[in-house]
């Protein structure tokens, strides 16, 4: 689940015209890939947050 989190941080961060939700989505999940020590629900509810701030 952490690799879906991954690719989907990687395919959002390059979006142009970001919102400041957005922005502020796409650090939460920064700092949390960047600790390595997530659990699956945080990872679930980051993957969550991403889609929402982004609708997708």
């Amino acid at each position: 689940m952490l690799d879906m989190l991954q690719q989907l941080y990687q395919e959002l961060r390059f979006v142009p015209g970001k919102t400041l939700q957005q922005c502020y989505a796409l650090n939460e999940v920064a700092y949390l890939l960047g600790s390595g020590n997530a659990s699956a629900g945080l990872v679930r509810m980051a993957i969550d947050y991403l889609q929402a701030a982004f609708g997708k």
